[in-house]
């Protein structure tokens, strides 16, 4: 492998066929007739809507929440370890999860200096870039003691779905290019908006809506909502979807440049579906939250609201669509050494479609160590252009683990969430002569890198 093989990462680094899920061109720089990734589960989740206090990952899976602080007034100094805290700072939130399970993939040379491939993945994610102050659990109680809600412009999405995808890249003199085709196939998908900012009447224990002063609407999948046991890989519609990955490599000097745009794309669910919006026009109407107080599921709540408010299912269109989370990734790859290189991404948030899941805005630099058959990493990354966070990984022959948040894992502080990943891979015992680039240095190694 040349030292441009580990150019590719997200929140991190990218290692054989994964590599083409950040940049399809980027399947070029690899020295092996073929590559497969036999399977690989990258696990994150983020918000600062709350914390739990004083864990960690490794301690929060074998401890439960002590308490849920409700009310602002209840937080205090010396709260025991596992409380969960809402967040104190106000301001907009974040929140963003998700999920990858990537099964078998296939990488190989063909005619003409293309590779092509195969793979299949499942993603889940759960994301809203903005949710705004006033949905603050503390905030809300305090809009309550002012007789007074402020409902601002929020969005919040998620879906879990099934990519089989086709891989096409080709060399050229300059450059290298490549494209994945994925067809998509939705397991489930919800979203919740409110399009305007308002603020409306709590007096006497009433919130009270104007005519036509709020917008938003919400929509859902029934798969499992409607039976006794839930199956969230339930798939009774046909909720089909499409996105693409389109990428370039090039190099400048010694430094190896990619610039990918990433799952641009949607799924739209049609069937088995419940869609709610508010009319165009309607008049004023009030709603009790003391009506509200006994409902113990889905199918409660959605009555009581149409009995209470205009919202009113959509009956010219049933369905939705929901975006894929489409991102902008600028990666670049210096060589120090043979075995010593630092790399350099950018990913910045793309949204195109009204409602969508979204990306992870970040910056990551990171420097690492590789050889045949050890690797080490160690990325820092801005999360959000705002929060540091410093990752550690190592692989050896075919097997990675890594976080791009190693301090959560085991460190004991306020906890908001965590990362990890682990990766099985596969490739042959030989190489191949690549064509040396001009401006290029190989390391000689056949040494993979790690997706974070």
């Amino acid at each position: 492998m040349d030292g441009q093989e580990a150019l590719g990462f997200k929140l991190g680094n990218y290692a054989g066929t994964e590599r083409i899920f950040l940049n399809p061109a980027l399947s070029q720089t690899s020295a092996y007739k073929w590559e497969a990734n036999l399977a690989s589960i990258h696990g994150f989740f983020y918000s600062d809507y709350a914390f739990i206090k004083e864990t960690s990952l490794l301690s929060l899976i074998n401890t439960d929440v002590v308490e849920v602080l409700t009310l602002k007034s209840q937080v205090t100094e010396n709260l025991p370890d596992n409380t969960l805290v809402f967040d104190l700072n106000g301001g907009d939130k974040v929140l963003s999860a998700h999920l990858d399970v990537s099964g078998p993939s296939l990488i190989t040379n063909f005619f003409g200096g293309y590779k092509i491939g195969v793979f299949t993945k499942f993603r889940a994610n759960i994301s809203s870039g903005r949710i705004s102050e006033n949905f603050g659990i503390y905030e809300l109680n305090e809009s309550f003691s002012r007789q007074q809600i402020n409902f601002k412009k929020t969005q919040i999405a998620g879906m879990s779905w099934r990519e089989i995808g086709i891989h096409l890249s080709k060399s050229f003199e300059q450059f290298d290019t490549g494209i994945n085709i994925k067809h998509l196939k939705a397991y489930g998908g919800f979203f919740a908006k409110v399009d305007t900012d308002q603020d409306v009447d709590y007096t006497g224990g009433i919130i009270s809506f104007g005519s036509n002063e709020l917008a938003g609407g919400v929509g859902y999948t029934t798969d499992g909502l409607n039976n006794s046991e839930f199956d969230p890989l339930a798939n009774n519609g046909h909720r089909a979807g499409f996105s693409v990955d389109l990428g370039v490599r090039f190099n400048v000097e010694e430094i190896s440049v990619g610039v990918s745009i990433l799952d641009l794309g949607f799924i739209n669910f049609k069937d088995n579906v419940e869609n709610y919006a508010l009319p165009d026009n309607y008049t004023d109407f009030d709603v009790d939250p003391n009506d509200y107080v006994d409902i113990t599921n889905l199918e409660q709540l959605i009555d009581q609201v149409e009995e209470d408010t205009p919202f009113a299912s959509d009956q010219n269109n049933g369905g939705f669509l929901i975006g894929t989370p489409v991102a902008l990734n600028i990666s670049a790859d210096y060589p120090v050494s043979n075995k010593l290189f630092v790399s350099a991404s950018a990913t910045q948030r793309i949204k195109l479609l009204g409602i969508s899941t979204i990306s992870d805005n970040a910056f990551s630099v990171v420097p690492r160590f590789q050889s045949n058959w050890i690797s080490a990493y160690l990325p820092v990354t801005v999360y959000n252009y705002s929060r540091v966070q410093v990752g550690a990984a190592a692989r050896l022959a075919y097997l990675t683990i890594g976080s791009d948040d190693i301090i959560s894992v085991f460190r004991e502080a306020d906890f908001r969430g965590s990362d990890i990943y682990i990766k099985l891979s596969v490739t042959p015992l030989f190489k191949i002569k690549r064509r040396r680039r001009l401006g290029s240095r190989q390391s000689g190694s056949s040494a993979k890198c790690y997706e974070f």
